[in-house]
Protein backbone atom coordinates (compact mmCIF):
# COMPACT_ATOMS: atom_id res chain seq x y z
CA UNK A 1 0.00 0.00 0.00
CA UNK A 2 1.49 3.30 -1.13
CA UNK A 3 2.01 6.06 2.14
CA UNK A 4 -0.65 8.53 2.55
CA UNK A 5 1.96 11.21 2.40
CA UNK A 6 2.57 10.65 -1.28
CA UNK A 7 -1.53 11.13 -2.37
CA UNK A 8 -2.12 13.63 -4.45
CA UNK A 9 -5.38 15.82 -3.76
CA UNK A 10 -7.46 14.08 -5.96
CA UNK A 11 -6.37 10.50 -5.19
CA UNK A 12 -7.28 12.01 -1.24
CA UNK A 13 -10.19 13.34 -2.18
CA UNK A 14 -11.08 9.58 -3.47
CA UNK A 15 -9.99 8.41 -0.82
CA UNK A 16 -12.53 10.15 1.76
CA UNK A 17 -15.23 9.81 -0.32
CA UNK A 18 -14.39 5.95 -0.76
CA UNK A 19 -14.24 5.48 2.78
CA UNK A 20 -17.43 7.43 3.63
CA UNK A 21 -15.61 10.13 5.47
CA UNK A 22 -17.26 13.07 3.02
CA UNK A 23 -20.95 12.58 1.00
CA UNK A 24 -21.54 13.17 -2.72
CA UNK A 25 -21.94 16.85 -2.10
CA UNK A 26 -18.77 17.27 -0.34
CA UNK A 27 -17.00 15.30 -3.09
CA UNK A 28 -18.02 17.58 -5.54
CA UNK A 29 -16.91 20.87 -4.08
CA UNK A 30 -14.09 19.42 -3.06
CA UNK A 31 -13.21 18.33 -6.88
CA UNK A 32 -14.42 22.02 -7.94
CA UNK A 33 -12.07 23.44 -5.45
CA UNK A 34 -8.92 21.38 -6.70
CA UNK A 35 -10.03 21.85 -10.49
CA UNK A 36 -10.45 25.85 -10.13
CA UNK A 37 -7.07 25.68 -7.88
CA UNK A 38 -5.49 24.04 -10.48
CA UNK A 39 -6.32 26.39 -13.16
CA UNK A 40 -5.10 29.33 -11.11
CA UNK A 41 -2.26 27.72 -10.37
CA UNK A 42 -0.81 25.79 -13.40
CA UNK A 43 -2.67 27.72 -16.47
CA UNK A 44 -1.86 31.19 -15.16
CA UNK A 45 2.14 30.59 -16.61
CA UNK A 46 0.39 30.42 -19.65
CA UNK A 47 -2.68 32.99 -19.80
CA UNK A 48 -3.96 35.59 -18.00
CA UNK A 49 -6.68 34.54 -15.78
CA UNK A 50 -8.93 36.16 -13.05
CA UNK A 51 -11.02 34.98 -10.67
CA UNK A 52 -14.13 37.78 -10.07
CA UNK A 53 -14.67 38.83 -6.44
CA UNK A 54 -18.41 37.05 -6.10
CA UNK A 55 -16.84 33.40 -7.54
CA UNK A 56 -13.64 33.89 -5.29
CA UNK A 57 -15.99 34.77 -2.07
CA UNK A 58 -18.10 31.12 -3.41
CA UNK A 59 -14.88 28.91 -3.47
CA UNK A 60 -13.92 30.29 -0.39
CA UNK A 61 -17.02 29.64 1.07
CA UNK A 62 -17.06 26.40 -0.25
CA UNK A 63 -13.76 25.24 0.73
CA UNK A 64 -14.76 26.55 4.61
CA UNK A 65 -17.87 24.04 4.62
CA UNK A 66 -15.82 21.24 3.28
CA UNK A 67 -13.20 21.98 6.13
CA UNK A 68 -15.72 22.17 8.44
CA UNK A 69 -17.32 18.45 8.02
CA UNK A 70 -13.96 17.01 7.71
CA UNK A 71 -13.09 18.63 11.30
CA UNK A 72 -16.72 17.21 12.59
CA UNK A 73 -15.38 13.36 11.27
Amino acid sequence: MHNIKHLGVEQMIILLYGSGLINGNTYSKMMEIKKKRNKLVHDSWTQQIELDPQDAEKLIKKAIECLEILTAT
